[in-house]
């Protein structure tokens, strides 16, 4: 076996741990941003949408659409609950 899933599956718990093994060892940032301003922003604010734009943007050569744009947005969500914006909002 080569645990193909554990990257995904630890990412869901650890994302920027995740980002800083891609960064390391892939070059995938590289590839899909031009800056390295958005990365940062992305590890500090919002993790789980950098690692679901930058998974779109290899899979598609940088033009997210279709079921790629569901994974970001499904990621930005996992942003909005784990910052606990939605709760706060509601109070």
């Amino acid at each position: 076996m080569r645990g193909g899933c554990l990257i995904p599956v630890i990412g869901l718990f650890c994302p920027r741990l995740v980002m800083i093994f891609l960064l390391l060892f892939t070059h995938w940032f590289e590839r899909t941003f031009e800056t390295v301003i958005i990365p940062i922003i992305g590890f500090v604010i919002m993790p789980y949408t950098t690692l679901g734009y930058l998974w779109g943007a290899i899979n598609t050569n940088n033009n997210i659409h279709g079921e790629w744009l569901l994974v970001v947005i499904i990621a930005f969500l996992l942003d909005l609950g784990s910052s606990g914006y939605v709760a706060r909002s509601r109070s």
